[in-house]
């Protein structure tokens, strides 16, 4: 028997542990979804929060719950954050995980590659 339980996961999957925990009142700790934000502010310094915001986007391969996944940068500043980051992008390479000078390898699987591959295309 446990007191705490914590989940990683699909918000179904949280809402039944919570339904199935709810009679023992077990202390929870549900992250769900994962729709992770940055928010860039005006006074943001753009060149060193551009590779922040896309190494914490692109840490493993994106392949990491708390990836961020949407940027809401103050309108001052967004043609001036969004070439920095695409910058940042320019200098990832991705490949096999043990090629020389890969920085982002392979997706888990084709069900995420798949998804991705519907991303990049929309």
């Amino acid at each position: 028997r446990s007191s705490d339980l914590s989940f990683t996961g699909s918000t179904r999957t949280g809402k039944a542990i919570q339904a199935a925990s709810a009679e023992t009142l077990k202390k929870l700790t549900l992250e769900l979804g994962g729709n992770d934000p940055a928010i860039v502010l005006a006074d943001a310094d753009v060149p060193a929060t551009a590779a922040q915001v896309f190494g914490a986007a692109m840490r493993n391969s994106g392949q990491v719950c708390a990836a961020i996944k949407r940027c809401y940068v103050h309108e001052s500043i967004k043609d001036q954050f969004v070439e920095a980051l695409v910058a940042e992008a320019g200098k990832a390479k991705f490949g096999d995980g043990f090629g020389e000078g890969v920085t982002h390898g392979p997706l888990n699987n084709k069900a995420q590659f798949d998804r991705v591959k519907e991303l990049v295309e929309d």
